[in-house]
């Protein structure tokens, strides 16, 4: 339940509650207005009865003339009834108002009424009655609680609809600093507020302007930290693979140079000597191929040569198309149009190993781990955004998906900070169908065309390795 409508509703109960205490009280004292009245009213009918039927020779006289002194003092509250020789005259009463007979009950006295007997004037007996009569004061009695109800009715409805705008309004800014901390948690920092209006969430909006700024500064500085982190790494990684390759490679030349002379005078020995030197020379040989194998392995880990010597579009095509020499019972496909590798051509060197290692990583857990028969990468421009404009790929594969356990493996922690230390974004995502996909994007000078992700024909702007 939203606090908007919790207050509305507890406020519309606070009003109910006072519409209704007050109706008790407005009840109760008409309970007794009315009873005041009806017994004032049979007191001064007593009064003139008892008066008029001392002066009055017969009962049709004394009838008159108590009509006409109720003609000028008019007793609305009450009837009277004049008894004699067994004839009886009843006066009639005002009109009255029809009221609902539950009200009747909840206002109206207990029924009174008063018998008064004396002789008239000529001896004979009389006998008159007064009955108590309200139902003209109860009938004003609900006409002005009738009309009071309305009114009540009418001012609380407003009083309700008033409420809801006042808190929706008050509430409005509390929307807007949500959005803007949402859009914070998002890491979207490019946040400004407008002046808020109510003094008391004016200090809380500034704040998430000033907060805003510090993170989109600090965010600024750890992208540019991680970049030149990445590019310290990648200094240290080709100067490991150039000592690798400029002193391993020789030594391992010289190593079958001289195995190999080794095994040519071998042959000059008798047999037996000769044969065993021989096989053992066979042996060094195998290892410096297999070491000069690792070497080569290690050094694509550590710097893929070819990308001191190709473009990276190039660099991609040939890993796919290694993977699929090595894996043909796999189905390895690679979505690059034309643009997009003209684009990916143009980044520049810690990005663009970044990309590399990221493909280079997936498609080793695809192969090695996933049981994967089909292998997609799709490189793409994506739209650009407040950050700039970026870089967007994907590899998907059809295997086995992520451990039930959810636990990614180093190389997956591994790619995924180097792409977030240059302000990117990376998500992994399994369904539970089954299969993987790896997907995000890498920040990128502008000029990266967000249009070519639409262009879909694969005959003209795939490269198959």
């Amino acid at each position: 339940m939203s606090f908007k409508f919790r207050f509305v509703l507890l406020f519309s109960s606070v009003l109910a509650l006072a519409v209704l205490v007050a109706g008790v009280a407005v009840v109760v004292n008409a309970r007794t207005a009315v009873e005041t009245e009806v017994e004032a009213s049979m007191e001064l009918a007593t009064t003139l009865v008892i008066r008029t039927l001392a002066g009055a020779p017969d009962p049709r006289s004394a009838a008159d003339a108590i009509s006409s002194a109720l003609a000028m003092l008019p007793l609305r509250h009450v009837r009277i009834a004049i008894a004699a020789d067994g004839a009886a005259t009843a006066l009639p009463a005002l009109v009255t108002t029809r009221v609902p007979d539950w009200f009747y009950r909840l206002i109206g006295p207990d029924h009174r009424q008063q018998e008064i007997r004396m002789r008239l004037s000529n001896g004979a007996p009389a006998r008159v009655l007064v009955v108590a009569a309200p139902e003209d004061e109860i009938a004003e009695v609900w006409s002005d609680l009738s009309n009071l109800a309305l009114i009540l009715a009418a001012v609380s409805v407003a009083a309700i609809i008033l409420s809801w705008i006042a808190i929706d309004r008050a509430l409005r800014p509390l929307t807007q600093l949500s959005g803007a901390l949402e859009r914070l948690g998002r890491h979207e920092y490019q946040v400004r507020l407008e002046p808020i209006r109510v003094h008391e969430l004016r200090r809380i909006g500034d704040t998430i302007n000033t907060l805003a700024q510090e993170l989109r500064r600090a965010e600024d500085r750890n992208r540019e930290l991680g970049r030149k982190l990445i590019e310290v790494q990648e200094a240290e990684r080709r100067q490991i693979a150039g000592e690798i390759h400029d002193e391993l490679g020789p030594c391992l030349f010289g190593i079958r140079v001289e195995t190999r002379s080794l095994a040519q005078v071998a042959r000059t020995l008798p047999d037996g000597a000769g044969r065993a030197v021989t096989e053992r020379c066979d042996a060094v040989l195998d290892l410096a191929d297999t070491v000069q194998r690792m070497s080569r392995r290690l050094l694509d880990r550590l710097r893929p040569m070819a990308l001191e010597h190709l473009p990276l579009s190039s660099v991609l095509a040939e890993t796919v198309k290694r993977w699929k020499v090595n894996e043909p019972g796999i189905d390895w496909r690679l979505r690059l149009p034309e643009d997009v590798a003209r684009t990916i051509d143009r980044l520049d060197d810690t990005a663009s190993v970044t990309l590399y290692r990221v493909v280079q990583e997936s498609l080793m857990n695809a192969a090695r781990h996933a049981g994967a028969t089909r292998v997609e990468v799709e490189l793409r421009c994506a739209p650009e955004t407040d950050a700039g404009a970026a870089v967007g790929f994907s590899v998907q594969d059809d295997g086995r998906g992520i451990a039930s356990d959810g636990r990614a493996g180093i190389g997956i922690h591994a790619m995924s900070d180097q792409v977030r230390a240059l302000g990117g974004s990376i998500a992994i995502l399994s369904p539970p169908g089954g299969g993987v996909t790896v997907q995000g994007r890498i920040p990128f000078v502008p000029g990266c065309d967000p249009a070519s992700e639409e262009k879909e024909d694969d005959g003209t702007a795939r490269r198959n390795a």
